[in-house]
C-alpha cells in the first residue's frame, strides 16, 4: 500500500501514518513550517510507544533540534542507523514520524522492499538519507505508536538473520569507503546471533510442532490398523462404507 501510495500521489511531499496509530492534531503543521524554515529535504520527529493504557514509552532521537547537512548525514545519521557509531537513532528507523520530498524518491526510484516484513523502514530511510543534503530534527513528540503484541512487528522471524547479512551485505557495496572492518565483525557474528536466537525462540515451538506431528502419525496408524481389524471381520461381499 506504501509503495502504491508513493506511486499515484501527485504532490510535492509525502508522509506514512499506520492505520491503527494516531497523531497529534498539530503535527504536520508545525513538522511542514520547520521543513520550509530551514528549506529541508527531511523532517523527522519524536514518537510515543504506547504499550497499554497505562505505559508510554518515549522514541526518542539523539539527535535534538539539530539541522544535518551534505557529509554530515552520512557521518552522523547513516552511520548511526547502519550501527557503526553509538548514537541514539530509533527514531530515524520510521516512515510514519517523517515527511519526505516525492520528486527525490522518484528521482532514486526509493522504494519499499516488498518481499520484506522486517526492516523495510530500515532501509528505505538509509536509502534516502544517503541521495539528500538536509535532514532536520525535532524533539516534540508528536506521532503515537500502538505496540500490539503478537502483531506482525512484534512477531519473531525466522528470516530475520538472513535479512541481516543481506542488509550488511548491501551496506558494504553501498558505502565502501566506511569502516570495512565493522561490516567483517558484524558478518561474523550474525551466525553466532542467528544460532542462539533460533534456539531460543523457535526450539520450543519445534517441540511442539514435532509433538503433533508424532501424534498424527500415530492417529493415522491407529486408524489404518483398526480399519484392517474390520476388514477381517466383513463377511465375503460385504464392503465397509469408509474404506
Amino acid at each position: 500500500a506504501r509503495s502504491l501510495g508513493i506511486k499515484t500521489a501527485t504532490k510535492p511531499l509525502i508522509t506514512f501514518v499506520d492505520s491503527d496509530d494516531y497523531i497529534e492534531p498539530d503535527m504536520f503543521l508545525r513538522m511542514l513550517e520547520r521543513m520550509q524554515q530551514h528549506e529541508l529535504d527531511c523532517v523527522c520527529c519524536n514518537a510515543r510507544r504506547i504499550l497499554n493504557k497505562n505505559r508510554v514509552l518515549p522514541i526518542v532521537s539523539g539527535f535534538g533540534t539539530s539541522v544535518l547537512r551534505g557529509e554530515e548525514i552520512r557521518e552522523e545519521a547513516i552511520k548511526a542507523l547502519i550501527g557503526i557509531i553509538d548514537r541514539d537513532a530509533e527514531c530515524l528507523c520510521f516512515l510514519w514520524n517523517k515527511i519526505y520530498v516525492l520528486e527525490i524518491l522518484n528521482k532514486h526510484n526509493i522504494r519499499l522492499n516488498e518481499k520484506r516484513n522486517h526492516g523495510e523502514d530500515w532501509l528505505f530511510n538509509i536509502d534516502y538519507l544517503s541521495h539528500i543534503d538536509s535532514i532536520g530534527f525535532m524533539e516534540e513528540m508528536f506521532y503515537n505508536y500502538w505496540y500490539t503484541t503478537g502483531s506482525l512487528v512484534a512477531r519473531p522471524r525466522k528470516e530475520y538473520f538472513e535479512w541481516c547479512i543481506q542488509a550488511n551485505d548491501l551496506f558494504m557495496q553501498k558505502f565502501p569507503d566506511f569502516d570495512r572492518e565493522f561490516f567483517i565483525r558484524k558478518s561474523n557474528r550474525i551466525p553466532i546471533m542467528s544460532a542462539l536466537y533460533y534456539r531460543h525462540t523457535f526450539k520450543g515451538e519445534e517441540r511442539k510442532e514435532d509433538s503433533l506431528r508424532s501424534n498424527r502419525v500415530d492417529s493415522q496408524k491407529r486408524c489404518k490398523g483398526n480399519c484392517a481389524s474390520y476388514r477381517l471381520q466383513e463377511r465375503p461381499g460385504e464392503h465397509h462404507p469408509y474404506t
